[in-house]
């Protein structure tokens, strides 16, 4: 069981890792639309976030304990 907490674990570090990424070029991004009035890079950035929002609900979804397990799951956390 530990393996497997370990691998879901990894799994969702790297997903939460290229959020984080994409979610930090959008801020500079969005920030340079600002800045220089850009129309066209601010859509592109809005058009962005529907991506990182699929991301977030992706992981979320796969990482979530089953509606079954979500009793046990704050126990199963506290052993580790």
């Amino acid at each position: 069981m530990r393996s497997t907490y370990q691998k879901q674990l990894s799994a969702l570090t790297a997903q939460l890792a290229e959020m984080c990424a994409k979610t930090g070029r959008a801020m500079g991004d969005a920030t340079q639309a600002v800045l220089r009035a850009d129309l066209a890079l601010a859509e592109r950035v809005i058009a962005r976030h529907v991506d990182i929002a699929a991301m977030a609900a992706h992981a979320e979804e796969q990482h979530s304990p089953c509606p079954r397990c979500r009793r046990r799951w704050p126990r199963i956390c506290a052993q580790w």
